[in-house]
């Protein structure tokens, strides 16, 4: 089974909404029609290139793995991540100063390897086409939270 990460961004009374639901399906139905973007297996390497750890790590970089408040029912590997639109805001802030060529500036596969960044590969092999997969999806990233951010938009996080 792989860990694929979702984002949408919600407006504040679905948040509300989110908070109350117990049910899965229910859950993603409330979602259904929000604005979404899957980062799918990357989300590790991005939460490492952002942070210089695989580990959790507190504050607005650490997003894709920590922080937020946890709503909903279990879905895969947990509730989902509530970040409200301060916190969006924060984390806009950080990825807005990174570019996608500073992000993989912070690249280390020797590193990423002894750490066990997810997905588990070699993280030596292929690294030009890693740079275009990371750097594309890291400038999708930046834009979606920036848009969320723009509209005072909460953000939630599932990794299922």
């Amino acid at each position: 089974m792989s860990m694929n990460c979702v984002l949408y961004a919600v407006q504040l009374p679905r948040a509300e909404r989110l908070r109350e639901l117990e049910d899965e399906e229910e859950f993603f139905q409330e979602l259904e029609n929000c604005p979404k973007m899957e980062i799918g297996k990357e989300w590790h390497g991005l939460h490492y290139l952002l942070t210089g750890t695989a580990a959790e790590f507190r504050g607005a970089e650490g997003f894709l793995v920590d922080g937020g408040e946890e709503v909903g029912p279990e879905i895969g590997y947990g509730p989902a991540r509530l970040f409200s639109p301060r916190e969006v805001d924060d984390i806009h802030s950080v990825l807005v100063d990174i570019s996608p060529d500073e992000l993989w500036s912070r690249f280390d596969a020797d590193e990423m390897t002894a750490d066990q960044v997810y997905p588990s590969l070699d993280w030596h092999e292929e690294p030009e086409l890693k740079r275009q997969v990371y750097q594309r999806t890291y400038a999708e990233l930046k834009k979606f939270v920036d848009e969320a951010s723009r509209r005072g938009q909460c953000v939630v996080v599932t990794m299922g």
